[in-house]
């Protein structure tokens, strides 16, 4: 009897240390989840930017959004190396081509140029086609970014990573996070703002698509870790019916208020803007989190 208890507590207190374990892992869900959806924001305001004419102010003020979201993920990265000076000794890795030392340099780079483009945009300095050039450079960056955030976790040791999945999940968070900020911030546009209408269609069309790809992707996610038989534990079922849930909630609330916007009260059309963001935010990171968690079902 005795040794039957000892069993189940240690039992117990494994499944505590392995959970305790991939909590480790959640400043890396934060920063792929945040630096994801500041990358995906600039790329989308910089299409529009590109496209819509005449020039629209509150498209030019949204790219300042993106950098308070990307200094969160670069943090959140840092608290994970556990003293952030790491980060220069993992640089040294550039030259053979280290997975981790490349997305640092991408994220140096892409944070460098796209900072600029902003400050530039801002105060209206250099000509129109630099800034253009410098904006189209700056979006190359960040694509290439996510590919190098995503080039860290297709490891060959995780079986639930080592697929095409892992870039397209990223990718679908840059995509659907990117366009529910653009949402958020065109409705701050009056109803008569010039190519107004425009930007509506188009980033509408953009949220539908990401909106396809994102919940086609977790479906494939879940249908390949059955079939490579990764049982995940019982949580794993709440937060995929979690993230399903909110992202449909949450899509719902950001996109009446952009197909009708004058018929609805400002305070409700806000509160509703906000909430349906948090929503999709929280879906992506609880999608993430269950990515993570593969690592200690599956990994090495």
């Amino acid at each position: 009897m005795c040794m039957h208890v000892h069993q189940e507590i240690a039992a117990a207190a494994f499944k505590i240390n392995e959970r305790y374990k991939s909590m480790d892992h959640l400043s890396l869900v934060f920063f792929t989840v945040f630096a994801q959806a500041s990358i995906g924001l600039f790329i989308v305001l910089g299409v529009l930017h590109l496209s819509v004419t005449p020039k629209n102010s509150v498209l030019s003020k949204g790219f300042l959004f993106v950098w308070p979201l990307f200094g969160i993920a670069l943090l959140c990265s840092l608290t994970h190396l556990g003293q952030p000076l790491r980060a220069f000794n993992v640089l040294s890795g550039v030259t053979h081509g280290s997975p981790l030392s490349i997305e640092i340099i991408s994220s140096i780079a892409f944070g460098s140029f796209g900072f600029i483009f902003t400050v530039l945009e801002w105060f209206k300095l250099g000509s129109d086609l630099f800034r253009k050039v410098l904006l189209f450079i700056s979006m190359i960056v960040g694509c290439w970014l996510l590919m190098a955030i995503s080039n860290v976790y297709t490891l060959d040791g995780v079986m639930a990573w080592a697929n095409a999945l892992t870039p397209i999940q990223f990718f679908s968070t840059a995509l659907i996070l990117g366009v529910t900020g653009t949402i958020a911030i065109i409705n701050l546009m009056p109803k008569t703002t010039k190519g107004a209408p425009a930007i509506r269609i188009v980033t509408l069309s953009l949220f539908g698509v990401g909106l396809l790809i994102s919940m086609a992707v977790f479906a494939a996610f879940l249908l390949h870790i059955g079939k490579e038989g990764l049982i995940p534990q019982q949580l794993h079922s709440y937060i995929a019916v979690v993230k399903v849930m909110f992202t449909l909630i949450g899509a719902a609330l950001c996109v009446v208020y952009v197909i009708k916007p004058e018929k609805h009260n400002s305070m409700v059309k806000t509160v509703s803007m906000c909430v349906g963001v948090l929503l999709l935010i929280t879906s992506e990171l609880s999608g993430r989190v269950m990515f993570y968690d593969m690592y200690y079902i599956t990994g090495m």
